[in-house]
């Protein structure tokens, strides 16, 4: 029994280290030579190192063309994105345009200036949307940023709120990206990933968007490294 003790103590057997994956991320890229924007985010919202909500809603519409994934405080950010969202609703009914018109310096769809294109996407996304989402007038993407900046900004960061805000602008024709932040600063990029598990996502990113490039990432490359990078991040953070 002594010598058995004894080469228990010069050769220690390994230790398992038992981990918890509580990881939570959000992540964005523009695709096709930048025509297109593609949101991803984990559905898990965490209270320190416990998983409270497994079914945490990240992506939310801010107007019918701009949409954001959020993280940070889950509170913090549903009453963000409801306050912008009601706040350019209200605009677009004061302007007569109505919830299909457009606010800000955006065009509405009764000029044909809208193009086709986002007409299509959107027509095909109203049947896998919720109804609140739908009913947003189109918004000019620096006016929805503009808005969300400057509200954050007067919080002074006591808002938990980090945001990765992308849409569509008709008048370029081109899908757009920023990330903002609690205290309001503002990073335009081309791909983003934040919340705890965002370090192991963008080393997914950084790996391998730059050597696709916006220009030649289709659609479905961009889909597979955005879903790569969240499942990165789930993985990664302990």
């Amino acid at each position: 029994q002594q010598q058995q003790q004894q080469q228990l103590q010069n050769n220690p057997p390994p230790m398992k280290l038992k981990t918890r994956s509580t990881g939570t991320t959000i992540t964005a890229l523009v695709a096709q030579n930048s025509t297109v924007l593609i949101l991803a985010a984990d559905t898990r919202a965490t209270d320190g190192t416990t998983v409270a909500d497994k079914r945490c809603e990240k992506l939310h519409a801010l107007a019918r063309n701009v949409w954001c994934a959020g993280a940070g405080t889950s509170a913090d950010v549903d009453a963000l994105v409801r306050r912008v969202k009601f706040a350019f609703w209200k605009r677009g009914a004061l302007t007569k345009e109505g919830c299909g018109g457009g606010v800000g310096n955006m065009q509405s769809s009764s000029d044909g200036r809208n193009n086709s294109g986002m007409t299509m996407t959107m027509t095909m996304m109203d049947a896998t949307i919720a109804k609140e989402d739908r009913e947003v007038p189109s918004a000019s993407m620096p006016a929805v940023l503009h808005y969300v900046r400057t509200r954050l900004q007067k919080t002074g960061g006591s808002l938990g709120a980090n945001l990765l805000v992308g849409g569509y602008d008709v008048d370029s024709r081109r899908a757009h990206l920023a990330a903002v932040h609690p205290h309001g600063s503002m990073d335009v990029v081309t791909y983003a990933a934040l919340g705890s598990g965002g370090l192991a996502a963008t080393g997914v990113l950084e790996s391998r968007y730059p050597v696709i490039g916006s220009g030649e990432c289709s659609v479905e490359e961009g889909i597979r490294l955005a879903v790569d990078a969240v499942r990165a991040g789930v993985h990664n953070d302990l």
